[in-house]
């Protein structure tokens, strides 16, 4: 028996900073989170199935970053969205709280925790399905900014 499981995340956001200063950014934002699943399941003398799945969420969220120094950033992020509308139901939470280290003006690295929660479920006559998809843990960046 085998089996494979792959997910892409794309996200486009847009927001307005209530407060921005050299120091300090505080805003909300709006967006779309596009998540691809791809799974697919085998096993000996029985075959296998293959499955696909786009689950597009719009968000919306709170935003903030604090300069310790010129050098330090530290920063989070917090994205969330439920809907219940017809055959469809789901819930989208998406949080990241991180360090950045600038080693010159325009590029740096980061560590971050990334949490991320998707329950999307289609409940019709003939086809009742989801996704569920939870992800939590460590991510290591890096950024440019011009």
């Amino acid at each position: 028996m085998s089996s494979e499981f792959d997910s892409d995340i794309y996200r486009l956001s847009g927001g307005y900073s209530f407060i921005k200063t050299n120091q300090a950014e505080l805003g909300v934002s709006l967006g779309l989170h596009l998540t691809d699943f791809s799974l697919s399941l085998s096993a000996s003398g029985v075959g296998g199935q293959k499955a696909d799945a786009l689950a597009p969420l719009p968000t919306i969220g709170l935003y903030g970053a604090y300069a310790i120094d010129s050098k330090w950033l530290v920063s989070g992020r917090l994205d969330y969205f439920s809907l219940n509308y017809g055959d469809y139901d789901g819930h989208l939470t998406n949080f990241t709280a991180g360090v950045d280290y600038r080693f010159t003006r325009n590029f740096g690295v980061g560590v971050a925790y990334r949490y991320i929660d998707y329950d999307v479920t289609v409940t019709r006559a003939r086809f009742n399905g989801g996704v569920e998809y939870k992800f939590s843990g460590p991510m290591v960046y890096v950024n440019a900014s011009f």
